[in-house]
C-alpha cells in the first residue's frame, strides 16, 4: 500500500522487490493517486508480459473495505508507507491475523553538517531535503545539526535560500513558476480534491 506522495517510486519500491523474489502482489494505490501509483504499474508489467494473476491492483477507498484488505488470508505480508496512526493499525490488524509488517511511516531525519562542510552547497541541500514536495515526505529533513563554528554562516545562506522558495495556495497552479521551485513546492493532491469538492458543493 504506497501513499499518494511519489506513488509510482514508492509503489514500484514493493512491487518488483516481491514479484523478484517469486512472489504474488496485490497493490493497493492510495485513491488519490491511484493511476500513477497502480494502473500503469499494472500496464506497465502487462506489456512486459507478466502471467495473469501475478499483480493484481484494486481501488477503492478505505472506507468502503475497511480491513478487509489486511484480514484476507491469502496475503502473508503487508507492505505500507504512510502515517504513524495507521501503520499502528496495521500492524495491530497484521499481528492478530499472523502477518508480517512492514511498516514505512513518519519519519525524524536528521541533517548534519559539519565544521569543513562547503557551507553554499551544504545550504542549498538542506533546504532541498526540507521543502521537497512541500516536506511532505517520511525521508524530508526534520532536524538540522550544525557544528557551532559554522551555525551563523550556515543559517544565513539558509535563510536566503528558503526565501526564494515560492509558496501560495496549490489552486493558483505553479506553471509558471521557476523549475527549480516547481520541483520543491508542488501542490498536494489531497487539497486539489477539497478544493475540487468544496466548488462542486458551491455548484448546488
Amino acid at each position: 500500500m504506497p501513499p499518494w506522495n511519489v506513488p509510482l517510486h514508492l509503489a514500484m519500491r514493493s512491487v518488483t522487490a516481491a514479484l523478484a523474489a517469486g512472489n504474488g502482489v496485490v497493490l493497493k494505490p492510495d485513491s488519490q493517486t491511484f493511476i500513477a501509483g497502480g494502473i500503469i504499474i499494472a500496464e506497465v508489467f502487462q506489456e512486459a508480459g507478466i502471467p495473469a494473476g501475478l499483480l493484481n491492483v484494486i481501488v477503492y477507498d478505505l472506507n468502503e473495505i475497511g480491513d478487509y484488505f489486511l484480514e484476507h488470508p491469502i496475503p502473508r505480508m503487508i507492505s505500507f508507507t504512510g502515517s504513524t496512526a495507521a501503520g499502528r493499525h496495521i500492524a495491530t490488524v497484521a499481528a492478530q491475523n499472523l502477518k508480517k509488517a512492514a511498516l514505512e511511516l513518519g519519519g525524524n531525519s536528521a541533517f548534519v553538517v559539519l565544521d569543513d562542510a562547503n557551507v553554499e552547497q551544504a545550504a542549498s541541500a538542506a533546504a532541498f531535503g526540507k521543502f521537497i514536495h512541500q516536506g511532505q515526505i517520511c525521508m524530508s529533513v526534520n532536524r538540522i545539526i550544525i557544528d557551532r563554528k559554522i551555525y551563523q554562516p550556515f543559517v544565513d545562506v539558509f535563510k536566503e535560500k528558503v526565501s526564494k522558495i515560492k509558496t501560495g495556495n496549490p489552486g493558483t497552479g505553479y506553471d509558471d513558476w521557476p523549475a527549480d521551485q516547481q520541483k520543491t513546492s508542488r501542490p498536494n493532491p489531497e487539497l486539489n480534491r477539497k478544493e475540487r469538492a468544496r466548488r462542486s458543493q458551491a455548484d448546488f
